[in-house]
């Protein structure tokens, strides 16, 4: 369900836990600053509203999130991509 978002990560064992995101949204795909301020903010808040769920017990994470759609996908759309995302880094965090 991930499709409009691409998640690239780097998960290490660490003494204390810690949780970075970046998000990238293409100039080449949307012109105006406009339309990639307000998917970066979407992103923000998914990412917001799904972390607190999340427990990455001494896992140094840091993730790229990059929007890969040529249309503007709704709140509720890239939240449910967002959890799918977190829910595949929780499965391959526990491998590591």
């Amino acid at each position: 369900m991930n499709y409009p978002l691409k998640f690239l990560c780097v998960v290490t064992k660490a003494e204390t836990a810690s949780f970075q995101v970046a998000i990238s949204v293409p100039k080449k795909r949307f012109h105006n600053a406009v339309d990639r301020n307000l998917l970066k903010r979407r992103i923000r808040e998914g990412v917001r509203h799904i972390y607190p769920q999340k427990d990455f017990n001494s896992l140094a994470i840091k993730t790229l999130i990059v929007y890969c759609d040529n249309s503007i996908a709704s709140q509720q759309t890239l939240e449910g991509c967002i959890a799918d995302g977190f829910r595949k880094l929780e499965q391959y965090a526990r491998t590591v």
